[in-house]
């Protein structure tokens, strides 16, 4: 008879281990990168357990208007279904590791009623944007230049969501510095196309 683990409980939710377990390899997925990190308080706070690791995703979405999309923009303001960070940076005690990263597009269906596009339906990307380009920056500091789009054309597979792609090496985000997410088309959109941009991995947050 298999003996009973002493810190599971019966409520947990199927498919997940109990809380701190996650929170604990947040933190050390975190840990891992520690050196890139270079906000004292940061590494502080994960060294003296004031801090944990968890899942986070970050995203803007804007209107395509020709064929150059710039996402993260200094002057945004946080808002529901538009960016959920302000001014293209990361709260002060937020470390992000981004582990993948989505791109979505969808029509806006009433562009008099919803100007921001909070109401889209995104999915995968059409043709004439995967043959565009993508650069992703956070500050000084250029993960992605001119890299193809083509690589988030898909409806998702292999453990992968819609429009989906799984960093090789994860990439460690300064809140100090502005994120910046631009993409060149190769033509024009349908109107009122907006695209949307999602950053997911592993962030710092109270332990």
């Amino acid at each position: 008879m298999s003996r009973p683990s002493s810190g599971a409980s019966a409520a947990q939710a199927p498919g997940r281990g109990p809380a701190e377990t996650k929170d604990t390899l947040g933190k050390a997925l975190i840990e891992t990168r520690l050196n890139e990190i270079n906000d004292a308080d940061i590494k502080a706070g994960l060294k003296n357990l004031l801090l944990t690791g968890a899942d986070y995703a970050v995203y803007s979405q804007r209107l395509a208007e020709g064929t150059r999309v710039e996402l993260f923009q200094p002057g945004d303001k946080k808002g529901r279904g538009v960016t959920n960070i302000n001014n293209a940076k990361l709260s002060s005690n937020k470390a992000f590791l981004v582990q993948s990263i989505i791109i979505l597009a969808g029509v806006n269906a009433d562009p008099a009623a919803d100007e921001l596009g909070k109401k889209v339906d995104f999915k995968p990307i059409t043709p004439e944007i995967a043959n565009g380009d993508i650069t992703l920056k956070n500050g000084q500091k250029v993960f992605w230049e001119d890299s193809s789009l083509s690589v988030f054309a898909h409806e998702g597979n292999d453990g992968l969501l819609p429009g989906e792609y799984k960093l090789e090496v994860p990439k460690m985000i300064d809140p100090r510095a502005e994120l910046v997410c631009d993409l060149d088309l190769a033509s024009a959109t349908a109107a009122n196309t907006h695209i949307k941009v999602i950053l997911k991995g592993t962030a710092t947050i109270k332990a």
